[in-house]
Formats: C-alpha cells, structure tokens, sequence
C-alpha cells in the first residue's frame, strides 16, 4: 500500500504532467486559423494537421501501453513526456506543411502515452474507494491545460511558432517532477515478481476474455462516439468563431477560459459520483449533459 505522501505526490505530478499534455493539444485549435492563413493551408489540409495527431495517439496508446507494462510506469511516462516536449517545441523551426505533419504525429506518440500512464499511476497508487475522485482530479487537469492555451494563446498569436515553442519547452517542468519525485508504481513491482504463468494470466489478451468482453466492447464504442464529437470540436471551434462569426483572439479565448471551467468542474463532481454510485451511473447523467450542450 502506497503511503498518504506519495498518493499526493503521484496525484499532483500526474495533474501537472496530464495539464501540459492537454495544453500541447490545446494550441494546435488556436493556433491553427494563423497556421494556415501564414502558409497558405486548405481547411482539409489544416484538418490533417489534426489527423496526424490523432493517429499519432492512437498508436502510442497501444505501443506505450505496452512498454508501460514491461518496463515500468515512471519510464513510460518520462518517455512521453519527453517525446511529445521534443517534437512540439521543434515545431517552431518546421519549414512547411509536411513537416509540420510529420512532427505533430511524432508528438501525438508521446501524447497517448501520458494519458495511460498517469491513468495507471493514479488507479495503482490510490486506494479502492477514492480511486474515482483521485484519477477524475488527475484527468481535470486537461481543462486546466486547456485554460492556460487560452491565457497563452492571445500573449504569442499571430506568432504561432512561437507557441509551439513555448508549450513545448513547458513539457520540462513535469519531466523533472516525475524523474525526481516519483517512485515506481509498486502494484506494477509486485505484479513483475509474480511467476511467469500467473503474471501472463493479467495480460492485455484478458480484456478479450469472455467475461470481459461486452465491457470492453461497450467501454470502446462509448469512448469512440465521446472522442468523436471532443476532437472535432475542440479542433475547429477557435476556426469556427474566428472565421464565421468574427471573433478576435481574445473573445476567442475568453470562450474556451469559460468552457474548460466547466469541463474542469465536470470531471470533479463525476469523479465523487463514480465513487459514491458506480460509475455507470456517473456516465449516464454526463453524457446526457454533453448530448444537450452541443445542440
């Protein structure tokens, strides 16, 4: 059982490391309308800017994933942060579109794999019945993240490398923190020590099993329609109130301040609710909520 100093730990360099992976995705909805009024850029091409991103994580979830379990959550992590810091930051320097395509799928690799790190962290470190408050307060910070792009946004835009470069750089701060402060998961150390068959009996192939497999299967899709309607979103909502209703950056940015304010205190009041009532009944009510506030 992890001691009441290294939960706090964990659960505030997991908050601070989730916020600079949310700010990272943040900018690119910002800072794209500059992108691509400064290159000369299509709405598709701007578009695959984001696509390249997404597959990015999408592969990294799974790859990290994996070395997160072989090698340890705390290496994991580090290389995440590293990775996705690296390649924003040299986003500043990219010569054109293919490059900057390039470089933001690099960095989608390390962006997946924050997010599953921090959620195994969190879930192993805290205990049974506070784990739905601890791992929401950790996944609050990516509207925090988002809430710092619009505070950065109107500071640097139109100079659009200039916050890449900046986001990028801040991806230190949480490297540090980790590499310092942070022991390895002792959930993940104990399950390492098991003999070979009973530690292959835990492995990613369970979640396939039959007893698994409705809620692997509904857990997917309902995390696929979610993902769905927040990256379109949040991806072409600075565009969209920017070109079609005029908004400035600083408008632009008060709107998002407002809507991550609320997303901020969402994730928190489901996370006492996932702990108090299950979480099947924590989601229902939430995704009933999203559903009423895109119309």
């Amino acid at each position: 059982m992890s001691s009441t100093s290294e939960r706090w730990t964990v659960l505030g360099g997991s908050f601070l490391a989730y916020m600079f992976d949310a700010l990272e995705l943040a900018i690119l909805a910002l800072a794209l309308p500059h992108i691509r009024e400064d290159l000369g850029l299509s709405l598709a091409e701007g578009g695959l800017l984001a696509t390249a991103t997404l597959i990015g994580i999408g592969v990294s979830s799974i790859t990290l994933g994996r070395i997160a379990d072989r090698y340890g959550r705390k290496r994991a992590l580090m290389m995440s942060l590293a990775v996705f810091g690296m390649f924003t930051t040299a986003i500043a320097a990219a010569p054109g579109f293919w490059t900057i395509l390039l470089l933001r799928f690099l960095s989608g690799l390390g962006l997946g794999g924050v997010w599953s790190a921090v959620s195994a962290y969190v879930v192993e470190t805290w205990p049974q019945r506070l784990r739905g408050r601890a791992t929401c307060f950790a996944l609050s910070s990516s509207p925090v993240g988002g809430l710092l792009a619009a505070v950065l946004a109107p500071a640097l835009l139109p100079d659009w490398r200039m916050l890449f470069f900046v986001s990028g750089l801040g991806a230190v701060l949480p490297l540090l923190v980790v590499g310092f402060a942070f022991d390895e998961s002792k959930e993940w150390i104990a399950h390492r020590r098991l003999p070979v068959r009973a530690a292959e009996k835990g492995g990613p192939r369970q979640v396939f099993d039959r007893a698994l497999l409705r809620v692997t299967l509904f857990g997917t899709l309902l995390a696929t329609f979610a993902l769905i309607g927040w990256w379109g979103t949040s991806t072409w909502l600075p565009t969209f109130l920017g070109a079609d209703h005029g908004l400035s950056v600083s408008e632009i940015a008060t709107f998002m301040i407002v809507l991550n304010l609320g997303n901020f205190a969402g994730y928190n009041v489901f996370g006492y609710l996932a702990d108090r009532h299950g979480t099947g009944a924590s989601w229902r009510p939430r995704s009933s909520e999203a559903e009423f506030s895109s119309l």
